[in-house]
């Protein structure tokens, strides 16, 4: 059985909800947030296994062992092509769902992180408005962006299959999710992915 180490509210959150999608059995193992921010789970045990004492991370039962969220969700993607959540290889929309895989992290997150931790996180005696500004002009390109990926009415990001990507990328949208009420294509996918049953399931997981 599969073993994820998990925190609410952390990127841990996307593989929890894949593995829900997929319907595979796995054992939760949860760290709660405040734990995860003040490094309290940090022990030399759970270091043995990620070496940056963070989530997610995930057992396999042969051993194997992998962090990052978007390495895990294409894995588990691509070892169950029966449960559709990655295009084959060989299909044409394989290349568009490893483009929004890296965009979720490479792109969409740093600017998001940034106003984070510039507006709820720093004390504000450590908050830099530049940097501030500067993230939000980014994080409303890479909004952009999605809006026009979306104009075709399609129903998720690669069209009529929702896909890992529409995991990495919707979650990542909630950390500030007040900046969707000028993007309305982009609000509404992500009002449909949370409406998944899939995805109630992994909120509440305990």
């Amino acid at each position: 059985m599969l073993k994820l180490y998990h925190a609410p509210r952390s990127r841990s959150a996307r593989v929890l909800w894949l593995l829900e999608e997929m319907g595979l059995a796995y054992e939760l193992e949860i760290i709660p947030f405040r734990d995860l921010l003040a490094g309290k789970h940090r022990t030399p045990e759970y270091l043995a296994l990620h070496p940056l004492g963070l989530v997610p991370l995930l057992e396999a039962e042969d051993g194997l062992r992998l962090f990052e969220s978007g390495a895990i969700c294409a894995w588990l993607a691509d070892c169950h092509p029966e449960r559709g959540l990655a295009p084959l290889p060989a299909e044409a929309a394989r290349a568009h769902w490893q483009q929004w895989m890296y965009f979720s992290v490479a792109t969409l997150e740093p600017p998001a992180w940034t106003i984070i931790r510039h507006t709820r996180m720093l004390p504000e005696n450590k908050r830099n408005a530049p940097a501030l500004a500067s993230a939000t002009r980014r994080y409303r390109d890479t909004l952009e962006v999605l809006e026009k990926a979306l104009a075709d009415e399609r129903e998720w990001l690669l069209g009529e299959t929702f896909t890992s990507a529409d995991i990495m990328l919707v979650l990542t949208l909630q950390w500030s999710p007040g900046f969707l009420s000028d993007f309305p294509k982009v609000k509404a996918w992500c009002a449909r992915a949370m409406a998944r049953p899939a995805y109630r399931r992994a909120k509440h997981a305990k």
